[in-house]
């Protein structure tokens, strides 16, 4: 029976391999926690980045699901996100609002085409399993004005 020889450029290549993956996890796990951090009394915080977004031309605002996370109903508004208004609004979370009101009136300014008269069977935006979602049963939470 032959052994095979230790050879140090094994134990290399597989300290290699393994440090490379965690150096990416950990990585992956930073820019997580700079996007969203809980804090001690499990309040979601999220913070704002400015990023410029590529305006669709297809007239569909796609809302990210980072800019729909939240911790009570009292985060969550909707906003619109088709021109031909042939859907329900979008759920977001209000910070992340005003950056798609403003996407969609530049995507909406020049609009020429139909538009539906469509009824909304989910009208409303709820906070469920730390998203908002819009769902038909009103919220618990009376709405608090910023």
């Amino acid at each position: 029976m032959t052994m095979k020889p230790w050879r140090a450029h094994d134990s290399l290549y597989w300290f290699t391999i393994i440090g490379l993956g965690m150096a990416t996890f950990s990585a992956l796990m930073a820019i997580a926690t700079v996007a969203v951090a809980i804090s001690p009394r499990k309040m979601l915080i999220i913070q704002n980045t400015p990023v410029a977004v590529e305006i669709p031309s297809s007239g569909v605002l796609e809302i990210a699901l980072a800019d729909q996370l939240c911790a009570t109903d009292n985060n969550c508004t909707k906003v619109s996100t088709r021109c031909d208004s042939c859907e329900c609004d979008g759920p977001v979370n209000k910070i992340n609002a005003q950056q798609y009101q403003e996407q969609y009136a530049v995507m909406c300014a020049n609009f020429e085409g139909p538009v539906c008269r469509y009824l909304c069977t989910t009208p409303n935006v709820r906070c469920i399993a730390g998203r908002c979602t819009l769902t038909e049963t009103p919220s618990d939470t009376p709405e608090v004005s910023n």
